[in-house]
């Protein structure tokens, strides 16, 4: 296949490059544990949303060889997860060697993008997504695998070493400059204090000295923090990038609306927004917007709105939304499939309001979603979604109208321990985030 050079493509891709490879490195630890027997289902489970964003990122390309081994490799760690198949040396070997592939076929990305953009089919791939079907058909399930097996003691994973990897940032010239006074400043707080010891100077006049002293370490703290700060603009340009070529495969017109790209939030919280965003996305584009004929039926735009964005509040809280004017959560749709999956007692459906409802998208494998495809149907992205953003400390709002369309609200808080520890106070309560009436604004750009 052949992929566009230009400098936009080459960011993205080269983004999905590097989460894909820091992924894998993540799988292969996962399978390594369980080839020694440690068969921790949390770790199973975590290994299967990898493949799942692998395949996600992927399949927005229409790079079908990684597709297929992403999809098959969800199939054998989705029946691992649930105890349908037993964790044989075969099935790790297999998943070893799928791995390896995913490398191979990175690499070859990564020549695209560096050379003429022209991705070389890589030979093996067809044999090892009949290899991984084999073994969903012909490996032993958990229970026969446990009758069959002599009791042994159960094996502990080893704590690994944490690597740190390098990080860089990018600063502000304005930042420096500030740096550069706050130094002076302290230059003279210093011969202050000096001056003020020689003199034998009283109580007040040291006093006011370590006021200052505290002033400038605070703004020193302060300055450090927007250091690591970073503009929401790239993010939601990939984002945008994005929509427009899922709404192409999918064939549906879709405009997006950029709002508050020049948003400064914390590097851990730009770095750890890009999944939910993929999953929420491409929710969005599956499940929430109509098809053209539906739209025609209902009298709506055949082209249809989502809108990214996000805001920062003076105390540091960020706000980052998606809204979609398509088909809203349907109530009774989502009730009926949670009780189906014993999710919800069918006396207890009626007692709970939208908020409840709404928040049963997040539970783990629940989809509404009547076939899995390649795009979505196996209910995982949400859950990674939830799991991101309350990793953060934050916490995800909906708001829904059925038929008229739905918003995602994401509100991360402050890091309030490094607030409270530069300013010697107790943390505030976090605010409210903004109204759903303030969302659509700004310029657009409409993908046809």
């Amino acid at each position: 296949m052949q992929l566009d050079t230009d400098a936009s493509t080459v960011d993205i891709v080269g983004d999905i490059i590097q989460e894909a490879t820091t992924g894998i490195e993540e799988a292969e630890k996962i399978l390594s544990a369980m080839e020694q027997g440690v068969h921790d289902v949390e770790q199973i489970h975590r290994a299967f949303r990898i493949f799942h964003t692998i395949k996600g990122n992927a399949s927005m390309w229409e790079l079908k060889e990684l597709v297929s081994l992403a999809h098959m490799s969800e199939n054998l760690l989705s029946k691992l997860r649930e105890g349908k198949l037993a964790v044989t040396p075969a099935i790790c070997s297999a998943l070893f060697r799928t791995t390896g592939l995913f490398t191979d076929l990175i690499g070859r990305l990564q020549s695209a993008i560096q050379g003429d953009g022209k991705v070389h089919c890589l030979p093996g791939v067809a044999e090892q997504i009949g290899e991984l079907s084999r073994l969903l058909e012909s490996s032993p399930s958990a229970s026969e695998a446990a009758a069959a097996a002599p009791h042994a003691d159960a094996v502990e994973a080893p704590p690994e070493p944490q690597a740190r990897a390098k990080e860089t940032v990018r600063i502000e010239v304005s930042a420096i400059d500030r740096l550069e006074q706050l130094v002076s400043l302290l230059g003279l707080i210093e011969r202050g204090i000096v001056h003020s010891v020689e003199n034998d100077d009283d109580a007040p006049v040291q006093s006011e000295s370590s006021l200052r002293l505290a002033q400038a370490r605070l703004e020193l703290e302060l300055i450090c923090g927007e250091m690591r700060m970073v503009t929401l603009g790239p993010l939601l340009t990939k984002v945008a990038r994005m929509v427009r070529d899922v709404s192409m495969k999918v064939e549906k017109a879709v405009r997006v609306v950029i709002r508050g790209e020049d948003t400064r939030v914390p590097r851990r919280v730009f770095e750890a927004l890009s999944d939910p965003f993929v999953h929420l996305i491409r929710n969005a584009l599956d499940h929430g917007i109509e098809t053209q004929a539906e739209r025609r039926q209902t009298s709506k735009s055949l082209l249809a709105t989502i809108e990214i964005g996000g805001h920062r509040d003076d105390d540091g809280t960020v706000f980052v939304h998606i809204r979609d004017d398509g088909r809203g959560l349907d109530r009774s749709k989502l009730l009926k499939k949670a009780i189906s999956k014993g999710i919800v007692r069918e006396e207890a459906a009626a007692e709970m309001d939208d908020s409840s409802v709404y928040e049963l998208i997040f539970a783990p494998g629940f989809s509404t979603a009547e076939q899995v495809t390649a795009m979505s149907g196996r209910g995982v992205g949400m859950d990674v979604v939830k799991q991101t953003i309350e990793g953060l400390g934050g916490r995800i709002e909906i708001e829904s109208q059925l038929g008229k369309g739905c918003l995602f609200r994401m509100v991360i808080p402050p890091d309030r321990k490094a607030m409270a520890r530069a300013l010697h106070a107790a943390p505030e309560p976090d605010p409210t985030g903004m109204e759903a009436g303030e969302l659509l604004s700004s310029d657009s750009i409409s993908f046809l």
